[in-house]
């Protein structure tokens, strides 16, 4: 018997994922392919999924990757529902798709202090201004103010990996959160100058009394930033 195959399947941060459905008549595929295009577009992500259609003579997922090797190369989901998390999670930004899109664009290229210090505003300013994070991070209070953790590790130890790391532009670039792109530029405008010298605390502004770092450090070092904080709080470090 005659089975088509259809395989939804997306690539992100060098990671392949798919959902696998066949039936013996394709008209029983359009709901599928339209359920996933409705739950991507209700997630408000990218629609970076590809879909394809193949015929062969078995129903399962092993008769498909036997038919063409190709498709061995991705992870594939039971349910629709846990593709589309999945795809949720890989098209989200974190901290060090965004730091690594600073540490490559903005010339003179930033000092580490500063490269922290912008990241934390663009990620606060965005998250007082829209309610929600940017993107996902770990941010803690460091004695020099607040520090994104594994940004701080992969600078410190791996710097060649923010140089080759362009998931920032993969993700954001067609997407629906593109203007993301004038907004970090508006950021780095307006707070950037105040960090080019770490000893200069009259510009540290994430010192101020008040600001979610300085609350934080009464807890001791490396207390984690909460977003709870910043949204209370941030007002006390803006210009």
């Amino acid at each position: 018997m005659r089975y088509i195959h259809f395989v939804a399947l997306n690539r992100t941060d060098d990671r392949g994922i798919g959902y696998h459905f066949s039936a013996a008549n394709s008209q029983d595929i359009l709901p599928v392919k339209q359920t996933i295009i409705d739950m991507i577009d209700a997630r408000g992500i990218k629609d970076s999924v590809s879909y394809q259609m193949v015929p062969t003579e078995g129903a399962l997922l092993a008769d498909l990757q036997r038919y063409n090797p190709y498709f061995r190369q991705f992870t594939y989901s039971d349910t629709v529902a846990d593709f589309v998390d999945t795809l949720t999670i890989l098209q989200s930004l974190d901290a060090v798709d965004v730091a690594a899109y600073l540490h490559r664009t903005i010339k003179p290229r930033l000092t580490s202090f500063t490269l922290q210090k912008v990241l934390y505003f663009v990620y606060a300013e965005y998250l007082t201004k829209f309610g929600v994070p940017p993107f996902r991070a770990n941010f803690v209070a460091f004695d020099n103010g607040p520090v994104e953790k594994d940004v701080y590790r992969l600078r410190k130890w791996q710097e060649h990996s923010l140089d080759d790391n362009y998931h920032f532009e993969e993700k954001v670039i067609g997407s629906p959160h593109e203007d993301l792109i004038p907004f970090i530029t508006d950021v780095y405008a307006e707070y950037g100058e105040h960090f080019r010298d770490m000893n200069d605390e009259a510009q540290n502004l994430t010192h101020r009394p008040g600001t979610p770092w300085s609350e934080a450090r009464q807890h001791g070092q490396n207390t984690p930033i909460t977003e709870t904080a910043i949204i209370e709080r941030h007002r006390f470090e803006q210009i």
